[in-house]
């Protein structure tokens, strides 16, 4: 771990040539023809729902949300390698983030439902109508995990031989993947991140590495997000097929373009003008006071703290902190209005001990979700927990929002006013300062026997050093 250093000019050619591999069918052209490369992909569009040949508004967000019951219904009650075949699914079994019950449960579709996260936004569900809260629009977010994928894009499975992802634990809010439904005034969308493209920029560290020198990792690295981006594609079309909808299978890119990956050096170094280093990710370690070893309970109970202090999306006092001040000179101060909660009652349990808190303010997502509702994919925000260094040290992983929104939502600034780019810039800082002020108030305050020492802010080079 040290500080990131600025990109050096002049790669290596043979490392640009691997690096550029994984750019396949997506930024790096075939015969000489750029094609663009974009983080957001629409996979499939569903009709609306018509009554008299008009668009009935109600009955379409009716039934996005229902199109994303029958995906994530899928997802939670197959072995889609058994059902699909291993030349599809080559990863075995996927899981629905959230969801621990069986189909024979009877909370199962229960669960299914509270697994969906249902985000926010500033539309009108139908336009002719007043604003109201019922007449608010929501996207329709589901979290799939590939354990065999995750285990080795985290550094928990060898990706050829001995070789594994080095550093893989500071990957992991980059992690699940995410599908998202959600209705326009015309159609039903399924859209999702693509895997390639979130391979691209938030694993950087992978794709500069030594190991990528070696011709059969960088081949098989190549290969991962590729063939979990046509898993999901599978996914998505079998479900839709079971449930019986009618359907456009579709790639419809979005979001910002990129052309080669100095684009994405570009957004990591300019990154650094905006935070303290470029990276993805904020990371801090913490040791017990007494120096002793960090377990996986350990680990469990931190998470859950950070939840509780949060509070929980769909109770009662969801938003609501009694600790919290509005006095900016505060220690405990959050942003006006922020009502910051974790989406689960429950952390993501991911390959390699890790736990995965969603956090989420209807104030920002709506601001987020403002410049385009295909950017609901890289909602919510991400907060890891894990033990590393032969458990001597906790580990804290906020997903970045300079960096964020800077690789993801770039495309939007230019219909943006110079008041709006402003609260955006604004945007961005408060996040984290809310995220950082929550998970300290949690490990301060509400911890109950375990005493940590101060954090240390640690950084990890995701590009080459000079």
């Amino acid at each position: 771990m040290k500080k990131k250093a600025l990109f050096a000019l002049g790669l290596l050619t043979s490392l640009l040539f691997v690096t550029a591999a994984v750019f396949s069918g997506a930024a790096i052209a075939d015969k000489g023809k750029s094609k663009v490369f974009r983080p957001f992909e629409t996979v499939a569009t569903v009709p609306a729902y018509k009554q008299k040949g008009k668009v009935d508004h109600e009955e379409t967000y009716l039934r996005a949300q229902e199109v994303a019951t029958a995906i994530a219904t899928f997802i939670a009650t197959y072995d889609e390698s058994v059902v699909l075949g291993t030349d599809i699914i080559q990863g075995g079994n996927w899981v629905l983030g959230g969801v621990e019950s069986t189909p024979d449960d009877p909370e199962f579709a229960e669960d299914i439902e509270a697994a969906i996260l249902r985000i926010p936004t500033n539309e009108l569900i139908d336009p002719s109508e007043d604003p109201s809260p019922e007449n608010t629009k929501k996207v329709n977010v589901m979290d799939v995990c590939n354990p065999t994928f995750a285990s080795k894009a985290l550094g928990v499975k060898p990706i050829v031989d001995d070789l594994y992802v080095t550093n893989g634990v500071i990957h992991a809010t980059a992690l699940p993947c995410e599908i998202v439904v959600y209705n326009d005034e015309k159609k039903i969308l399924v859209e999702m991140l693509n895997p390639e493209a979130i391979f691209s920029l938030f694993f950087t560290d992978v794709l500069f590495s030594e190991q990528m020198e070696d011709p059969e990792f960088a081949a098989e690295m190549q290969a991962l997000p590729a063939q979990v981006r046509s898993e999901l594609h599978a996914i998505i079309y079998a479900a839709l097929d079971e449930a019986g909808y009618h359907y456009k299978a579709t790639v419809d890119p979005n979001g910002p373009q990129y052309t080669s990956i100095q684009d994405v050096i570009d957004v990591l170094v300019a990154t650094e003008e905006e935070s303290e280093y470029a990276s993805p990710y904020v990371h801090f370690t913490y040791t017990k006071s007494d120096a002793a070893l960090f377990t996986a309970t350990d680990v469990a109970t931190v998470a859950q703290t950070i939840i509780e202090t949060a509070t929980i999306n769909g109770e009662p006092d969801a938003g609501i902190h009694e600790w919290a001040s509005d006095d900016p000179e505060d220690e405990w101060y959050l942003s006006p209005g922020s009502a910051w909660r974790s989406a689960r009652p429950l952390p993501l349990s991911m390959p390699g001990g890790n736990k995965v808190i969603e956090m989420c303010s209807p104030k920002y997502a709506k601001m987020a979700l403002d410049t385009g509702l295909y950017h609901a994919p890289a909602l919510p925000c991400e907060i890891q927990v894990n033990k590393v260094e032969g458990d001597t040290k906790l580990f804290i992983t906020y997903l970045n929002p300079h960096f964020m929104f800077n690789a993801l939502f770039s495309d939007a600034f230019n219909r943006l006013s110079d008041e709006e780019l402003e609260a955006f810039a604004a945007l961005t800082a408060d996040v984290l300062a809310d995220l950082q002020t929550i998970v300290r108030y949690a490990l301060e305050v509400n911890l109950v026997d375990l005493e940590l020492d101060e954090p240390e802010q640690v950084y990890y080079d995701m590009l080459p050093a000079e």
